[in-house]
């Protein structure tokens, strides 16, 4: 097939060139059409319940367009003076429940569509959520986590929005057609000015929305800035406060700040011009086709019947009017990120073959690689080569090597978290990983540890212990009920490695991978802990445990030694029979123990210093302190003693940290409606009160003439003054439209100034809180406010 594309293509055969081509080729084509394929799926499980959706619209369609005929009757049998009493009742409650059935089959058909929505987006989010979990390494660096979570924050929302008004892509041309034939039948050709008025409408809007969603893409790319200048302070906010750079980030956050509010001032003017538009459009179609009924033939009477059905069927007209540019807006919106999301959907995922998972067994090795080659990706040169490893039950397996040799990904290989480019990767039993990196939830040390699993006390004291973490539990003001702040706020590096650590060992696996999980505790503490839980009598004893490590002192005990260069096992064997064969883990050995003899000559002179450090600029004390000698303060022991000595309620409520983000409920207080309407300033405010007053004045006197022109008596056939009828019409309307852009761009302008005074004092309070409230307020809470709530200001 590879060389029939060739022939056509009239190019020569490459090789392996032109498979890359052709699988770039389907990797493109996969990509497109897997937003179709998601499209598909989401049809399939959900197209029922839209469809029933349908249904209620159908039904909500036909009541509406019954209410204008049954008006029609209703004014027909007003000016009938010889028509039976009965009829006019019988018009009148057909009205009322025509009206009741629609608004019934309206909220029907909106529950339903929302309620299909959220389902949609729920079942997407799952979605990316899982293959977040699975995808490969080589994905994982194209997708950013920034990309992850605008694909579940906007994304989803936007397949939402398409269920609920993908409706009004199709319905909506049909209800236009319907309004334009039944005003047609009342007021004949005139209809067609009506028409007229709408092509007109139609491209301002268009125009509007273009150059709105271009200041939008402005607004929101300085927006983002912004917010992630603050999700940098907020992070760094101790550095931050340590330096007093409070004045210069504040301002450059108000730099972007001062640029997103003008893009916004601009946006709200254009907004206003469609809010005016939108509102006016009824008056305008009305305009056009009375004044063009009137006009073409003085025998064109506009009576009560013609006004009053002919302004019904135009208010239906809005509806469609203004869903339509919407519904396609959406649904473009939708298929770009039905695309993005099947993009996602459609990358790599980490294969589950590549590691054989048997059952446990005590017999035979924990882990076994044979003739192993991994990379991080299929392409580009491998990441280890040539490995041949295997575990034994109950064994400590020691991993050496400079840095970047290979240590990590040995262990990532061992978990199938890399690509398997040739061998065999088997593993028995269940596996505990402790990463370099400590991973902390925000929640209580003792949720740490247990993680989800059964609290059996003796063995977490056990772990506990082992794990050097008894002396944090009696610092700690709640013990292990006591809350860890975001990402381990309130911990020091050593102290989270060693949750990390106990979360595993509580875990009772039968192999544990180890990632340097000593490099943040100091020499006593890792010799206690290796001694407590990885050594021949620690916990672990009877585990297949990896460990890798640069702590020479455990070497000895291991009783295998793995030694890593360039991604490759160059030796293998135990510590003395390495040290005899003065290889590259001879050099290894002296390299190393020369460094720490330095380090330690140093740490010597420096000590008392860094002690002082550490106390002044920890949270808490450290374990290490604690083990080496250090002792409290009379102070902190009587008040550590005053905590052990109160109630279990009142522990759990020392040991809570952070404060659950509540939202005010019941009336909105006096004071804070005060307090934004100061923040407008009177010299806005009573504006928008004489313009809205203005507005609502001009609407009333335009319906009022409105009634009054159709009740006119008719003369000869004719009508008197309908020129000055005409023009008082349009100048009532005229002025109800200008006035409803006046108050919506005051009121977009009172918006802008109170929500540019809150956000400065918001932003004010928050650099100058002290260090304190930062520990007890999730960060999230605090962009929270800096985005979507000064968004909604």
């Amino acid at each position: 097939s590879t060389r029939k594309e060739c022939s056509l293509s009239g190019c020569r055969p490459t090789g392996p060139k032109l498979t890359e081509q052709t699988q770039l080729l389907k990797k493109l084509r996969q990509e497109q059409n897997s937003g179709f394929c998601l499209f598909r799926v989401l049809a399939r499980s959900f197209g029922p319940f839209f469809l029933k959706g349908i249904l209620f619209l159908i039904f909500h369609d036909i009541f509406m367009f019954s209410i204008p005929q049954v008006l029609s009757l209703l004014l027909g049998f007003m000016r009938d003076q010889d028509s039976d009493l009965w009829k006019g009742f019988m018009f009148a409650l057909l009205l009322f429940l025509l009206s009741s059935l629609q608004s019934l089959f309206n909220h029907q058909y909106m529950y339903s569509c929302f309620t299909v929505g959220m389902r949609v987006k729920t079942a997407v989010m799952g979605l990316v959520y899982r293959k977040s979990l699975v995808i490969s390494s080589a994905a994982r660096q194209s997708c950013t986590v920034g990309e992850i979570v605008n694909l579940v924050s906007a994304d989803t929302q936007k397949l939402m929005d398409m269920v609920v008004y993908f409706n009004a892509v199709w319905v909506a041309p049909i209800e236009i057609a319907l309004c334009l034939f039944f005003l047609w039948q009342r007021l004949g050709p005139s209809a067609l000015a009506g028409i007229a008025t709408v092509i007109l409408i139609f491209p301002l809007n268009g125009f509007i929305a273009k150059m709105r969603s271009k200041l939008q893409e402005v607004q929101m790319r300085y927006t983002d800035s912004r917010i992630k200048l603050m999700n940098e302070i907020l992070s760094g906010i101790k550095i931050l406060k340590f330096y007093a750079w409070e004045q210069a980030f504040l301002e450059r956050v108000l730099g972007y700040r001062e640029k997103e509010l003008n893009a916004l001032k601009r946006s709200q003017v254009l907004y206003s011009i469609s809010i005016a538009s939108f509102n006016s459009s009824s008056f305008l179609i009305a305009f056009a086709m009375f004044g063009v009924y009137v006009l073409i033939d003085d025998k064109n009477i506009l009576d009560a019947q013609k006004v009053f059905v002919s302004m019904a069927l135009i208010n239906i007209l809005k509806t469609p009017l203004s869903q339509l540019p919407f519904a396609m807006s959406t649904t473009m919106q939708a298929i770009v990120s039905l695309r993005r999301l099947g993009k996602f959907l459609c990358q790599d995922e980490l294969k589950p073959d590549d590691v054989d998972r048997e059952p446990y067994s005590p017999d035979g090795d924990g882990v076994v690689i044979d003739s192993g080659t991994f990379g991080w990706s299929k392409e580009g040169p491998p990441c280890l080569m040539r490995i041949n490893v295997r575990v034994k039950k109950g064994s400590l397996v020691a991993v050496v090597g400079h840095v970047g040799s290979g240590k990590s990904s040995l262990l990532s290989a061992m978990l199938g978290e890399t690509e398997k480019r040739s061998g065999h990767v088997s593993v028995k039993g269940s596996v505990a990983y402790v990463p370099q990196q400590a991973w902390i939830q925000n929640a209580t040390l003792k949720d740490n540890i247990v993680f989800g699993q059964e609290r059996k006390e003796s063995w977490y004291h056990r772990v506990v212990e082992a794990c050097a973490l008894l002396p944090d539990l009696e610092i700690l003001p709640a013990g292990d009920s006591t809350e860890i702040g975001e990402k381990g706020l309130n911990l020091s590096g050593g102290q989270k490695q060693r949750v990390s650590l106990a979360r595993a060992v509580y875990r009772k696996a039968d192999v544990y991978l180890l990632d340097d999980p000593l490099s943040a505790v100091d020499a006593h503490v890792g010799q206690h802990i290796f001694e407590r839980v990885f050594g021949p009598k620690g916990l672990l004893k009877d585990q297949s445990r990896v460990l890798v490590t640069h702590g020479l002192s455990f070497l000895p005990q291991a009783d295998l030694i793995l030694v890593m260069v360039e991604g490759e096992i160059t030796e293998m064997g135990s510590y003395l029979e390495l040290m005899a064969r003065d290889g590259a883990f001879a050099e290894f050995i002296r390299l190393f123990a020369g460094n720490e003899r330095k380090e330690r000559s140093h740490r010597g002179t420096r000590k008392s210093v860094s002690r002082l450090s550490m106390t002044d600029f920890s949270i808490d004390l450290s374990q290490e302190q604690l083990i080496s000698g250090d002792r409290m303060s009379s102070a902190s022991i009587q008040t550590m003693e005053a905590i052990s000595d109160t109630e279990d309620q009142e522990q759990e409520d020392l040991g809570k940290l952070t404060e659950a983000d509540k939202a005010n409920t019941g009336r909105v207080k006096l004071e804070m409606y005060v307090e934004y309407f100061r923040t407008i300033g009177l010299a806005l405010i009573i504006p928008i009160v004489f313009l809205y007053a203005f507005q609502q004045a001009a609407s009333l006197a335009y319906n009022y003439w409105l009634s009054v022109w159709a009740d006119d008596p008719i003369i000869n056939g004719t009508q008197i003054d309908t020129d000055l009828k005409l023009g008082v019409f349009g100048a009532l309307g005229f002025a109800q439209g200008v006035s409803i852009f006046g108050t919506t761009v005051a009121i977009s302008l009172g918006g802008i100034i109170a929500s540019r005074h809150l956000h400065l004092d918001l932003l004010n309070n928050v650099l100058r809180s002290p260090m304190a409230f930062f520990e007890v307020t999730p960060s999230g809470n605090l962009l929270n406010r800096f985005s979507k709530e000064v968004g909604s200001v």
